[in-house]
């Protein structure tokens, strides 16, 4: 926020660099799998329609959130004071909690299965984890920043009303 002298332009400034690098991220994903020898196992009927189940899902996860979340909720705009009236709890954040990360993992795993790429879904399974471990940082900072928020609303609501 210092460097950018507004909370807005600093959110926006890292929703772009984190959306380029998530374009890098995914046009490495897509040339380790085209270098990669595909599977056999892959070519059944049944693990063919799993991998176009888990891109549909995971693409239902990724934009609804995004749809819910706008801009400034997508790209940590939370980290920038800039903070929803509470905290989104509706669709598709009743079926996770992260479903951004659990989205898009489904995303990158539905596409290594239509690729049949024993190391795409090697792959895939590493940005698992790797969003898991973002996702423990978030959602506890998440959590308490609305907890912060809540408990600084509810004293205020009570000062106002010894007040009048």
């Amino acid at each position: 926020t210092t460097i950018f002298r507004n909370r807005y332009v600093g959110c926006y400034a890292l929703a772009l660099w984190i959306f380029s690098f998530s374009l890098y991220r995914d046009a490495l994903f897509a040339y380790a799998i085209q270098q990669q020898p595909r599977s056999a196992f892959f070519d059944a009927m049944w693990v063919q329609g799993l991998g176009v189940a888990m891109m549909a899902m995971g693409g239902i996860l990724v934009l609804t959130s995004y749809m819910r979340l706008g801009i400034a909720g997508t790209y940590l705009g939370d980290y920038f004071g800039i903070l929803f009236e509470e905290r989104i709890t509706g669709f598709p954040f009743t079926v996770t909690d992260d479903p951004m990360y659990d989205g898009a993992s489904m995303v990158f795993m539905g596409k290594a299965i239509l690729e049949r790429s024993p190391v795409g879904v090697f792959l895939a399974g590493w940005v698992y984890a790797v969003f898991r471990v973002a996702a423990i940082f978030e959602g506890s900072f998440t959590t308490r920043i609305y907890a912060e928020k809540t408990n600084t609303s509810s004293t205020a609501k009570k000062n106002k009303k010894k007040n009048e």
